[in-house]
């Protein structure tokens, strides 16, 4: 999703043009009884909410009434003769779609009772099941749509879905409990999920959703302008700020929205020749999709150059990175947008001095964090983060446009006879497969493994530093073919790492910590199995041997997943559709 954090509300006012400010008639807004209300977070969703009723050109719809507090809110601060619309669930309506995720399930007495009781009458009360209810045909053209009843992903989703065409353009669309900086709330990772489905069903994408810091409201506003076709090449004004360096508009025009028409470079650190093949092959392949991608490296020996020593170079104006700038900037002469690996050795002043729209895109180990992402990120114009453990960390960091990209699998590597019926009838050879390294000594990864071998002693570990050594791409490709069970082991925060899709796209049933973090790319128990213990691991890796039907039922559906949402073209499309807004055609910086 496309997320941008606004620090204050004068700071969303101003993003969204709105002229007028909301009244905060409750006096206990700052009370702190429990962890949910730290941070302000009451007072900042009613900052968003008033604010949004003050300037609201017609009548607003909340899903989810509770006690009626939002409601109040929301009625408060409307104009003369406009009306709050709301709905809740009664006991007697709850059912299997109702939703598990709902905060009350009150009495009809006690829904909307703290309205009642001060006496707000521009509220029409409805009471239903919104995942089942139907909106009275006469209630059309909101210009607020405040979304906080049941919190499951599919709830979320379905009421989202319900109340779009109700909302004129120009109008808001704000899901409750939706926070970038909270997700270690399981409610609130089911809320922004459904969110997400959304999204992206409604081809959304390109669409902003504004969090004010440490509220739980996230804010879309819904396009005044329909989508142009590529083929058309018209003028797209999209009310968005886009607030990195150089790119202080207000407002950001894209003209070409055919995206084939531009030129990319993805531009990456040379270290080895695996992965000078690995970008190339990448860059094959979007070329294949009809995109002109050119793969450059920076030549770099063995390893990326850490910020310090990148940064002692460019100051001291060092030759050996200065003649690879000046080759570099020769070949971005024709680029409209450049790439930049993770560990491409781009200083941030460099990066500020070239004419090309730049994205930046890290695998965030967060102990390489320091010296690889910190410091550069904040000066490109939209950075990703394929960690997604670590994408709060590039909030912190002030970094204004960001959002999770995960590692894609590359077309070309996946094998052909890899189908349903393969997965679910053809035997494999390889119980338990771990492809990592063993020589860096980042954490006690190796011990863990060594455990794991102990007693799983047919398992299979490869990679620099174990008995058996290195394996090539194709090496590797062929043992995750033939594997029932890739265990995947991370230093530290994850997930993240080419274990993470690849068994999978290769219809090995995943075994994977992280296991919270991880249930935000699949679903848990049904697309991988997650752990959080070795024991856990120990615990999942004997069932699975020992219950090859259901393991190979999950090793489809993972495959299923990769393979509609997680292979490079639909990395590529995802990176395009955060970018396309905030490319501004016609001119150079």
């Amino acid at each position: 999703m496309n997320i941008c954090i606004v620090e204050t509300i004068k700071d969303f006012q101003t993003h969204f043009g709105l002229a007028f400010d909301g009244v905060l008639l409750e006096t206990d807004l700052d009370v702190v009884e429990v962890d949910t209300d730290a941070n302000g977070r009451a007072r900042r969703d009613a900052e968003v909410l008033c604010t949004l009723a003050a300037n609201a050109e017609g009548d607003v719809l909340e899903l989810g009434t509770s006690h009626g507090r939002g409601t109040y809110k929301l009625a408060t601060n409307l104009q003369q003769g406009y009306q709050c619309h709301t709905v809740n669930i009664l006991p007697e309506q709850e059912n299997s779609t109702s939703g598990k995720l709902i905060t009350h399930l009150l009495t009809k007495d006690e829904i909307g009772s703290y309205y009642r009781e001060r006496g707000i009458t521009n509220i029409v009360q409805y009471y239903g099941n919104t995942a089942q209810w139907q909106l009275p045909s006469g209630l059309q053209n909101f210009s607020m749509v405040f979304i906080d009843a049941a919190h499951d992903e599919e709830n979320v989703y379905l009421d989202s879905k319900l109340v779009w065409d109700r909302i004129k353009p120009g109008g808001f669309m704000v899901w409750h409990d939706f926070s970038p900086l909270n997700l270690h709330f399981d409610w609130i990772v089911a809320s922004m999920k459904g969110a997400e489905r959304f999204i992206r069903e409604f081809q959304l994408e390109k669409v902003e959703i504004v969090n004010l810091r440490h509220s739980w409201c996230g804010v879309l506003r819904k396009p005044e302008v329909p989508q142009v076709a590529a083929k058309d090449h018209k003028e797209i004004l999209l009310n968005s700020t886009y607030s990195t360096t150089n790119y202080h508009a207000a407002q950001c025009i894209v003209k070409c929205a055919d995206m084939r028409a531009l030129n990319y470079a993805i531009v990456y650190p040379a270290y080895s020749l695996d992965r000078v093949a690995e970008e190339c092959q990448l860059a094959s392949n979007l070329n294949q999709l009809g995109y002109n991608v050119e793969a450059i490296g920076i030549p770099c020996h063995g390893a990326w150059w850490p910020f310090p020593m990148l940064d002692r170079k460019w100051k001291t104006k060092s030759a050996d990175l200065m003649s690879r700038y000046g080759i570099l900037e020769d070949k971005l002469e024709d680029k409209d947008v450049l790439i930049a690996a993770g560990g491409s050795m781009l200083h941030p002043d460099f990066i500020r001095s070239l004419s090309t729209f730049n994205v930046f895109y890290c695998a965030d180990d967060p102990e390489s964090s320091e010296y690889l992402s910190k410091p550069v990120a904040a000066s490109f114009d939209f950075s990703f983060v394929a960690n997604i453990a670590c994408l709060p960390d590039y909030l912190k960091w002030g970094v204004k446009r960001v959002a999770w990209l995960p590692l894609p699998v590359l077309t070309s590597e996946l094998d052909s006879s890899i189908k349903k019926e393969s997965i679910l009838n053809t035997g494999r050879c390889f119980d338990i497969v771990m492809c990592c390294e063993q020589i860096y000594g980042l954490s006690d990864r190796a011990l863990r493994l060594e455990q794991l071998n102990k007693i799983f002693p047919h398992a299979i570990l490869r990679g620099k530093g174990w008995p058996d050594g290195y394996v090539s791409i194709p090496q590797l490709n062929y043992l995750y073919r033939n594997a029932r069970i890739g265990w995947n082991l991370h230093n530290s925060i994850g997930p993240v790492n080419s274990r993470l899709m690849k068994l999978p796209a290769f219809g090995a049933l995943q075994i994977c910590d992280c296991r919270d973090n991880l249930g935000k790319i699949f679903k848990l128990d049904e697309e991988v199995i997650g752990f959080n213990t070795l024991n856990e691991c120990i615990d999942a890796t004997r069932y699975y041997l020992a219950h090859e039907d259901e393991r190979r039922k999950i090793a489809l559906a993972g495959w299923k997943r990769v393979m509609s949402d997680y292979i490079d073209e639909q990395w590529w499309m995802r990176l395009l559709g955060y970018i396309e807004p905030y490319l501004v055609s016609g001119q150079k910086r």
